[in-house]
């Protein structure tokens, strides 16, 4: 069961807006959510797991791809919202990790496109940092190919690291590399973070 750090369930889609199919199916297909832990400042993190979701299977149903893309722009609605908790003393940390991303998310560079389309307008207001972690030569080159999508100030944001990641990105997690979800190296539940199932599985699941 799905509980983001706000209490929301990710697994009855109640954290996407309700219990509709679109809910539902975007919990499942989404690749992202919000943890339990903060950043040194009191900010919430974002994680997006890049490397498991499905993209060429979002990129051929048109259902998936939108309850993804809706699951997308309600978790950065949900950060607004923490964000004014805080009355705007701080702001979001946003960890993407890729391991396991592939040549097809070159082929699905449109599908990334209209991704940060979404994204662009409100983003740059919600981050204090990016890091990317875990990025093989893929992710360089898919980096290079989006960056001029971004604007300036978003670009100056973002860092890069490898696979050893994990001494740098605990030192902007309060608690550390403990408060951490276990797939990025820590000790804390990987609940709070959509499966990111294959398509085809997500659907089958609601039937």
């Amino acid at each position: 069961n799905f509980i983001g750090s706000d209490g929301l369930s990710y697994s009855d889609g109640s954290a996407f807006g309700g219990t509709s199919r679109e809910a539902k199916l975007g919990a499942k297909v989404y690749y992202g959510g919000i943890l339990a832990a903060k950043t040194v400042n009191g900010g919430p993190i974002m994680v997006e797991r890049m490397g498991k979701v499905d993209i060429s299977g979002l990129a051929k149903n048109e259902e998936a791809k939108n309850a993804c893309l809706k699951a997308y722009i309600v978790t950065l609605e949900r950060m607004f919202r923490l964000l004014r908790q805080e009355k705007d003393k701080t702001k979001c940390l946003t960890i993407i990790d890729c391991e396991g991303i592939g040549f097809s998310m070159i082929r699905h560079m449109n599908l990334l496109r209209e991704v940060i389309r979404q994204a662009v307008p409100n983003f740059p207001e919600l981050a204090e940092k990016v890091i990317i972690v875990r990025a093989p030569a893929v992710a360089t080159t898919l980096w290079t190919l989006l960056k001029p999508l971004l604007p300036e100030r978003t670009k100056k944001k973002v860092t890069l690291l490898g696979k050893n990641y994990i001494d740098e990105l605990a030192s902007f997690v309060d608690g550390g590399a403990d408060a951490l979800p276990e797939f990025l190296g820590g000790n804390a539940s990987n609940e709070s973070v959509c499966e990111a199932l294959p398509v085809s599985d997500a659907l089958s699941s609601l039937e």
